[in-house]
């Protein structure tokens, strides 16, 4: 039926709110807001929680890498920015070669050396004290081992080396810093002799090279550190024509019956090589009856 504007809905007038279902002060619903409804599109939906990821065991093993390498880092950051501890030996004055370092010679300075100087730096002034420089050193120069050398027995002292069977060198327990005897024995039987031709010699060291696979004999090279009061020269001839032994002295007390050394005017070592010639003997005749 139609109102005063000739509107009609449904055949009831708009206007009517006993037959209007949306309410005096509402609009009427689209039928698409409408159908919404009825499909249930606005009731809430309910969605299932998912389940908590742990991390796997890669990511677990980076993150520790990642914590090390930072640790590692700071370390190394502060190792680099530490003040350095060391003091290392330095020519306090121009050295030349074959100098003995004396004490005013040297000073300790500290400072930060890369590894491969450090292993070859000296880090101790009094094992040099003493020592043989080998060539020239700039005061201020870092003084490293291969510039200087010091001998067992002193700058003046002499080193003497020749190889001796270990049976004979006191069963090879000869060791560096021992006080020995050098024995030797010349020719063979009844006129051999034998004298002691070095006494209470320092051992500089002892070096035991492979043996050879020939021979099951172990051979020791033996270095000396002789002074002037060995003949140097009567102990090289010793070493080439006799048969050395060496007697271990280290610590013994020698007693006022000892053998001295032999000198080169007590006996005149055979040269090297020298045969041996030995007097004819010489018969006596017998004694004649007198006559009358």
């Amino acid at each position: 039926m139609a109102d005063s504007t000739g509107a009609l809905h449904d055949g009831n007038p708009v206007g009517n709110h006993a037959d209007n279902p949306f309410g005096a002060d509402q609009k009427p619903r689209s039928s698409r807001s409408v159908s919404r409804k009825r499909r249930g599109v606005g009731k809430p939906t309910l969605v299932a929680a998912r389940p908590a990821v742990m991390p796997g065991a890669r990511a677990v093993l980076g993150a520790l890498l990642c914590v090390v390498a930072a640790l590692l880092t700071l370390a190394a950051y502060a190792r680099a920015n530490r003040a350095p501890t060391t003091r290392y030996v330095v020519a306090a004055s121009d050295l030349e070669p074959g100098a003995a370092i004396q004490p005013g010679d040297i000073e300790l300075i500290t400072m930060r050396l890369p590894a491969p100087l450090r292993s070859r730096a000296i880090d101790r002034a009094d094992d040099l004290l003493g020592a043989t420089v080998l060539g020239p050193v700039a005061k201020g120069e870092l003084i490293q081992i291969g510039n200087v050398i010091k001998k067992a027995g002193g700058p003046d002292s002499q080193e003497f080396s020749f190889p001796i069977e270990a049976a004979f060198a006191a069963a090879g327990r000869v060791r560096g810093s021992d006080r020995v005897d050098v024995i030797a024995t010349f020719g063979s039987g009844d006129s051999a002799a034998t004298e002691v031709v070095a006494a209470d010699v320092l051992v500089a060291h002892v070096d035991r090279p492979n043996a050879s696979l020939a021979s099951s004999r172990e051979v020791l090279v033996v270095t000396l550190a002789v002074d002037g009061a060995v003949d140097t020269i009567r102990l090289a001839r010793a070493v080439a024509v006799g048969k050395l032994m060496l007697v271990r002295t280290t610590g013994a007390t020698r007693s006022a019956g000892a053998p001295p050394v032999a000198s080169s005017t007590d006996r005149a070592v055979p040269p090297v090589n020298a045969p041996t010639v030995s007097a004819p003997s010489v018969t006596a005749p017998p004694p004649t009856a007198p006559t009358a």
